[in-house]
């Protein structure tokens, strides 16, 4: 049995919120995909580890061009074997290098966005 934590959604859309690690801030947006334009996936447990691992990634970037403007976190997706009999990746946690507008979720999991403030569309 897996835990799929909580998002919040949809009344958390919109809400902005910072990374504990970095201090850089996000937004969080509801029932949103962005597919396509990533940089790394990584399996988190929640939202708030899925920032951390975009954070991380920025603060390596002085080496790059290419920053994480954010990420598209798939809750159900802790479950691994889920996720890689849908995305091919044991991944839940999908980091941006580019992002563009806010395409509606067309998949059956629910799946959470959020950007980098400066860099939301």
């Amino acid at each position: 049995m897996w835990c799929v934590y909580a998002t919040n959604c949809p009344a958390a859309n919109g809400a902005s919120f910072q990374s504990a690690f970095s201090n850089v801030g996000y937004k969080l947006f509801c029932d949103t995909d962005w597919v396509g334009s990533d940089m790394a996936s990584v399996h988190s447990l929640s939202i708030s580890d899925c920032v951390e691992a975009c954070s991380t990634v920025n603060q390596y970037a002085g080496q790059s061009n290419r920053i994480c403007v954010g990420a598209t976190f798939v809750p159900q997706f802790i479950n691994r074997t889920l996720s890689m009999s849908r995305v091919q990746r044991p991944s839940n946690c999908f980091l941006k290098y580019a992002i563009s507008g806010y395409p509606r979720n067309q998949n059956a999991e629910e799946v959470v966005l959020v950007c980098l403030e400066g860099q939301c569309p």
